[in-house]
């Protein structure tokens, strides 16, 4: 029988024990492929965030550490932590107050330029894409186990203003220090947002 704390209910532990398994992959993975011993994953995890700021922004290269096993835990999640870790493009831009162009009112809209209309209409083409939920419990959970000032700093900036882009998240991480790579929730926020998120946004692509 499991024992749950009064603050975790059944639903969570099941969530975190998804998380656990992802990350455990992710770690796994990228010390195969830097061929370095998982006790020393914090070797690994470093290599992974150089190269996700310049090797990986081509995703051919980033395949190569693509693996059956780490999709196969990306679609369990993105169907058992929907709503969760992950949410729509929709969602995430009703969460940070941006409006879509359906919501704007006849005077604003009479007042934007064709290319304004047109870039509101690319943005809401993507409207069901899956990204990551950095407004919820997640996100707070993150923040205050990783106690990373640059980790908190971002996410609170990812509300503002959402970004996509792996090497741009790296490089503000370039800063990290050995005790911050050996932080279990630290490993989270890298595999997540620099492996599984990019990972997802290719397959939508594809």
């Amino acid at each position: 029988m499991t024992i749950y704390s009064q603050s975790e209910s059944p639903l969570e532990q099941s969530r975190n024990d998804i998380i656990q398994s992802m990350t455990d992959v992710f770690e796994n993975t990228i010390c195969d492929y830097y061929k370095i011993e998982t006790k020393n994953s914090h070797e690994a995890i470093k290599l992974f965030l150089t190269d996700s700021g310049e090797d990986f922004k081509d995703y051919n290269k980033f395949k190569k550490i693509v693996t059956p096993k780490a999709t196969e835990k990306l679609n369990q999640s993105l169907t058992e932590l929907r709503d969760y870790i992950w949410i729509t493009k929709k969602q995430r831009r009703k969460k940070s107050g941006r409006l879509g162009l359906e919501e704007f009112d006849e005077t604003t809209l009479s007042q934007m330029t064709p290319r304004t209309i047109r870039y509101y209409k690319k943005m809401q083409s993507n409207d069901n894409d899956l990204v990551l939920n950095y407004f919820d419990k997640f996100s707070e959970k993150l923040m205050l186990e990783s106690n990373n000032e640059d980790i908190i700093d971002l996410i609170l900036t990812f509300r503002e203003v959402p970004n996509d882009y792996p090497s741009i998240i790296a490089l503000a991480l370039k800063d990290l220090t050995e005790k911050d790579f050996k932080n279990s929730s630290v490993k989270t926020f890298i595999a997540f947002e620099l492996y599984y998120s990019y990972l997802n946004l290719q397959l939508q692509d594809e």
